[in-house]
């Protein structure tokens, strides 16, 4: 009995010690650019204006693609033909069968967001530049998405977000 609760002991011990010890450091990818460094610079923030349009229109997880799958399965212009795409079923057949967790819609209000978020970050930082012609053109572009993304929400929620924040406000639908 003593050889057990020795061995459990050392063991928790062990345990403790190395979870103590360990995860002080933290590792940064260096070749990834500083928020700092993208919101600066000419450079950087044409680049993050590129990034909303991807972000916006590239893939599945994108607004683009859900607007048009969750507008179709909800009018009924679209079908599920395989039924193991548990989430676009869900969708599809409405009610109380659609949950929070879906994530065609949680797709579309996460991705709406972070556009919205960056355009705004674009948008602020872009008027500290000294070529205005060039900030006029950022400003322009990120703001085009920021409607696109407000939007593309309104069809789906009564109220959504204006920015992104502690102290937001909601922009109603009507």
């Amino acid at each position: 009995m003593q050889r057990y609760i020795l061995k459990h002991s050392l063991i928790i011990i062990g345990i403790i010690a190395i979870s103590i010890i360990s995860c002080k450091k933290e590792y940064t990818d260096p070749s990834r650019a500083t928020q700092e460094n993208v919101f600066n610079s000419i450079p950087g923030l044409t680049g993050a204006v590129v990034g909303l349009q991807r972000v916006f229109s590239l893939s599945q997880a994108g607004p683009l693609y859900n607007i048009v799958t969750i507008n179709g399965l909800l009018t009924r212009e679209l079908f599920v033909i395989n039924q193991g795409n548990i989430n676009e079923y869900k969708l599809s057949l409405g009610n109380k069968e659609v949950d929070g967790n879906n994530t065609l819609i949680t797709g579309l209000w996460i991705t709406s967001n972070k556009i919205i978020y960056d355009a705004d970050n674009v948008i602020k930082s872009s008027a500290s530049l000294s070529d205005k012609g060039i900030a006029s053109g950022l400003i322009g572009y990120a703001t085009i998405f920021k409607s696109l993304a407000i939007g593309a929400m309104s069809e789906f929620w009564e109220n959504i977000p204006d920015s992104i924040g502690p102290n937001m406000t909601f922009i109603p639908r009507a």
